[in-house]
């Protein structure tokens, strides 16, 4: 029990800490600094409490033993063998010294080395971060560790949609169907071919056509059933799993927008190995080809990482790479290891990895038109699951454009490969 002297400088330091405060939120109450008479006496307090806080240190100390410990500290016998107990420091260090140093010949040294090996070999048990991984008989603190997390969750799936996003995503009307008008002239070469020989002659009068194509779009998506347990423990999980689900249907977009672009039957062989002059001419041979069927020349390239690997390694017969890291005089354009736009034949790059193999392909407008109807992120709460249910999807068409109406044939993209 504390000492009756002690008790009462303890609530006295209780009201000077409580009449402190009272002056300090005086002051705060009435917005202004403390008058010179609150301040003397928060300092008189403040020096009666550093006072009572060393008298109570000094007065409160507890020097009451234990009835078990002065039991044996006043036994005349020394206990059993197995429980050597030492009623001083200096007999401890006797029996260490003798018990380590002593002569193997001496009683009394002999006695030291039994006592001291029977005070080192007392079983000790431990504490460990876990017991399992810690010295036996061992216990831990596992249930407070808590392992941290470092860095941005890593995501190495691909990311956008690099080929659908270079040649345009635009806005379909709605998600099911729609139409795309387009010019049909079958005379375009001859209706304006006769030459009036006199004036008021007649001239050649010859019809053209719109036509309409209709285009339904396909939808593609994924859902997740969520618990409330992990909304409640991680609300950042929501975020993380609304993202991967927008990235799949992303993933699916890009594949099908290449999927629709490998439709084309133009084509221009380039066999496998082939040397830096065949690839050059085949990419000129496509770009030609793109012209004669869209009459507009190319505008962008696109293959994988296996075709931008098999065009950035392209040499001259001198052993030059064709496509360097510098501008040099006797080069086309520029590379670099650390961008993937090779820039040949000043087309715009579109590296995509929907393109696994050395497939090249060169195209313009004409190619290839993507429409896309996004659907907002839809959930529905499920009381009987105590969870979730998320869904993300979007509806995608895309449309090749007509280039030769026998057929007919939408050829607006050439490819470049085996």
């Amino acid at each position: 029990m504390p000492h009756a002297l002690v008790e009462d400088y303890i609530r006295e330091r209780d009201d000077l800490v409580n009449t402190v405060n009272v002056l300090k939120n005086n002051a705060a109450d009435r917005g202004k600094d403390p008058t010179a008479d609150d301040l003397e006496m928060m300092t008189k307090s403040y020096a009666r409490i550093d006072r009572l806080d060393e008298m109570i240190a000094v007065l409160g100390r507890d020097t009451t033993m234990d009835q078990e410990t002065r039991d044996k500290l006043l036994s005349p016998t020394p206990g059993p063998p197995s429980e050597v107990m030492y009623r001083s420091g200096g007999e401890m260090l006797w029996d260490c010294l003798h018990g380590t140093f002593g002569s193997s010949h001496d009683h009394d040294d002999q006695d030291a080395k039994r006592r001291w090996d029977l005070v080192m070999k007392r079983a000790a048990e431990h504490m460990g971060t876990k017991a399992s991984n810690t010295t036996p008989v061992a216990g831990d603190v596992g249930g407070l560790f808590v392992a941290p997390i470092v860095g941005p969750v890593i995501d190495l799936s691909p990311k956008g949609q690099p080929f659908l996003s270079a040649i345009g995503r635009q806005q379909a009307p709605n998600a099911l169907t729609f139409s795309r008008p387009r010019i049909v002239d079958p005379n375009l070469k001859t209706g304006g071919a006769a030459q009036q020989t006199l004036e008021k002659a007649e001239l050649v009068s010859k019809k053209f056509d719109i036509k309409v194509d209709n285009l339904s779009l396909n939808t593609y998506g994924g859902y997740l059933n969520v618990s409330q347990q992990l909304m409640s423990l991680q609300p950042a999980g929501w975020n993380i799993i609304i993202s991967q689900l927008q990235r799949r249907v992303a993933w699916q977009g890009e594949a099908a927008a290449l999927t629709a672009l490998a439709l084309t039957t133009a084509k221009v062989t380039l066999a496998a190995g082939a040397t830096a002059a065949v690839t050059i001419k085949a990419l000129y041979d496509a770009a030609a080809l793109v012209y004669t069927n869209t009459s507009e020349l190319p505008t962008w390239i696109t293959y994988g990482p296996a075709g931008w690997a098999m065009l950035g390694s392209l040499v001259d017969s001198a052993g030059r790479p064709l496509f360097p890291y510098l501008g040099a005089a006797n080069a086309i354009g520029t590379a670099s290891l650390d961008s993937f736009n090779l820039g040949p034949l000043g087309l715009q790059s579109i590296l995509t990895p929907a393109i696994t193999d050395t497939k090249i392909y060169v195209g313009n407008s004409s190619a290839l038109e993507a429409y896309v109807y996004p659907f907002p992120v839809l959930e529905a709460v499920e009381p009987a699951l105590l969870g979730r249910q998320v869904a993300v999807a979007e509806a995608i068409a895309f449309y090749r454009p007509v280039t030769n109406e026998t057929g007919p044939v939408s050829n607006g993209a050439v490819l470049v490969g085996p």
